[in-house]
């Protein structure tokens, strides 16, 4: 009953996923009726929990240049070098690429993330500025994760893009996040 939903879920817009309660799934649904396995992508919408998010690499390093976004390479120097404008830059831009779990009655699933949904998750602060707080606190035992704590366990509407890839020849599902809002207790309580 729900390949027709997950298939036909908008997969545009920036903003929060506006998914009806009623046409909701599960985070089990994704393995349990093998989603992204299509030709094209499969949509879903679901109600979870932030659970978990690898804090160790959360960004990349990105070129500064209107519309580039590609991966810099830093030189000796300190400055900063993108192959695909082939230009060398002061500073670089950091972008959110995040893997973490999230969580609901039926299953955690590891679920990707890029910046825009990174800094939603993180309630507006962005790599850069999460970047700089860790370097700050480097040498703190432990505040960077303490600091970390504020944001996990709040309930999201996730919109999620399911689509199978093949990596050292075994193809596996990857699923990012493509929308997010985060539970507004009052309209889930109508």
């Amino acid at each position: 009953p729900y390949t027709t939903l997950f298939r036909s879920l908008n997969p545009g817009g920036g903003g929060g996923p506006a998914i009806a309660f009623g046409d909701r799934a599960e985070l089990d649904d994704i393995k349990a009726r093998q989603l992204g396995f299509g030709e094209k992508p499969d949509y879903v919408g679901v109600k979870c929990t932030f659970n978990f998010v690898k804090t160790d690499k959360m960004w990349y390093e990105a070129c500064a240049q209107d519309g580039c976004q590609k991966k810099v390479v830093q030189n000796t120097d300190g400055s900063w070098h993108c192959e695909k404008c082939s230009s060398t830059l002061e500073n670089c831009e950091r972008r959110y690429l995040i893997s973490a779990t999230f969580i609901d009655p039926s299953a955690q699933s590891w679920l990707s993330a890029f910046n825009d949904t990174g800094i939603q998750l993180f309630q507006n602060v962005t790599a850069d500025q999460l970047a700089v707080y860790k370097e700050e606190v480097e040498n703190e035992d432990g505040k960077f994760e303490d600091y970390m704590k504020q944001f996990l366990f709040k309930q999201v509407v996730l919109k999620i893009r399911c689509k199978a890839e093949v990596w050292n020849e075994q193809t596996r599902v990857k699923s990012y996040i493509q929308g997010l809002s985060f539970v507004d207790f009052k309209e889930e309580s109508k």
